[in-house]
């Protein structure tokens, strides 16, 4: 019990204070003991007695003054003394407090939680069950295969003429890619005498269409489709292919503007393609080891555990599933529905790799090495990183079984 009319009943005032309690000592402040009344005192152990989860008696000694308790004080709680219902304050800004009367009786606590509580507690345990459940299952080789498989497995082999290519088109998405732009088509041209480039601009305010406009091998080996504006990497390469497919290429390549991809790698991609009949021919980062170059640790472990995500979502038997450089057969992209694949960020490649896969196509993967830009910013962001997370949850669970397919 405290001295009447002191306890600081409701929030507390800056500044206001009883006094400490140490080592079970109550130690009062100067303008407490200058109150008037009994002082304060530290009720037995044995006046008080837990009844219940959610309730105990306090046995108040009478003599007016408040029953402080120290017990977080929340809406829900009732008291009854002798029966009969009694009012709960909030005493020192979040403890229970009751007045105690003059004479001896006995408090009854009882806290009544509302209809939620419980059905948050339910809901909560049975979800830990069903995780618990589900990750003990996944110790299961069979069950584990079972499920990243889940609504991906290849429909059937893509049936498609695999002719030796003789007309390899590269496409590169750019938006202000000025800076790298001119390094790029030097060493693509470089490469091999029967590539032809193709850059995808999304409307540059730096000038990169104009770069290209004036390159000496525009409209001969370099040409350039002009966009209204900021569209996307997905619609960039979608509209790439259409091109490619309509002006009679065979191969093509998709590689980054920023040189993060060594366009002396082209004519290796292009090689597996031939040598193996292949359809896809991935450029992987994490095939036979890691290589990777001047990447932060944040954006490795991102990149990783998008990897292994992907991998075991969909099943999709590939070591890095987000690569942005590869050589596709035009024939094979053909044979898409375009119409399904939707996402524009990087999360196209996801869905890229996924339809071939689906489709039936034969896909292989080469080791490259990945070099982080050095000019200009990356357009990596936390939105284009959530479209590619959700997509691959709606790619494991498709509406129809031959979506990929015209």
């Amino acid at each position: 019990a405290s001295k009447k009319n002191f306890v600081g009943i409701g929030p507390v005032l800056p500044g206001s204070s009883a006094g400490k309690i140490s080592e079970g000592v109550f130690k009062p402040s100067k303008d407490f003991e200058q109150k008037e009344g009994e002082a304060f005192r530290v009720l037995a152990a044995d006046q008080v007695k837990r009844t219940g989860s959610g309730s105990f008696t306090v046995n108040s000694p009478g003599g007016g003054g408040w029953i402080v308790i120290p017990v977080a004080w929340h809406r829900d709680w009732a008291v009854s003394v002798a029966g009969e219902a009694a009012t709960v304050f909030q005493a020192f800004g979040g403890l229970l407090a009751v007045e105690a009367g003059d004479q001896p009786s006995v408090l009854e606590f009882d806290f009544q939680p509302p209809w939620w509580y419980g059905a948050a507690f339910g809901i909560g345990l049975i979800s830990w069950l069903a995780a618990l459940g589900f990750c003990l299952l996944l110790l299961i080789p069979r069950f584990r295969a079972q499920c990243a498989a889940w609504g991906s497995r290849p429909i059937a082999p893509l049936i498609i003429e695999r002719l030796r290519t003789q007309r390899p088109l590269a496409i590169s998405p750019t938006y202000k890619e000025a800076e790298s732009l001119p390094g790029l088509l030097t060493k693509l041209l470089a490469t091999q005498e029967n590539l032809h480039v193709l850059i995808v601009d999304d409307a540059s305010p730096d000038g990169t269409a104009d770069i290209v406009k004036n390159h000496p091998q525009f409209q001969k080996r370099i040409f350039l489709l002009e966009r209204a504006g900021k569209l996307g990497l997905g619609s960039a390469y979608r509209e790439g292919f259409r091109w490619a497919s309509e002006n009679g290429y065979d191969a093509c390549i998709e590689i980054d503007a920023d040189l993060s991809h060594d366009p002396k790698d082209i004519p290796g991609l292009l090689e597996s393609l031939e040598s193996g009949e292949k359809d896809v021919v991935i450029g992987s980062r994490y095939l036979d080891g890691l290589r990777v170059v001047n990447w932060p640790e944040h954006r490795l472990l991102i990149s990783s555990f998008g990897t292994q995500y992907v991998r075991f979502v969909l099943g999709m038997p590939l070591t890095d599933a987000t690569s942005g450089f590869k050589a596709l057969r035009v024939s094979a992209l053909n044979q898409l529905d375009w119409s399904n694949i939707r996402a524009e960020g990087y999360g196209f490649q996801v869905e890229l790799h996924h339809a071939l896969w689906r489709a039936g196509a034969r896909i292989a993967e080469y080791p490259i090495t990945f070099t982080e830009r050095r000019e200009g910013h990356t357009k990596m962001s936390a939105g284009i990183a959530l479209e590619a997370a959700i997509r691959v949850l709606e790619l494991a669970f498709p509406k129809s079984k031959s979506a990929t397919l015209k």
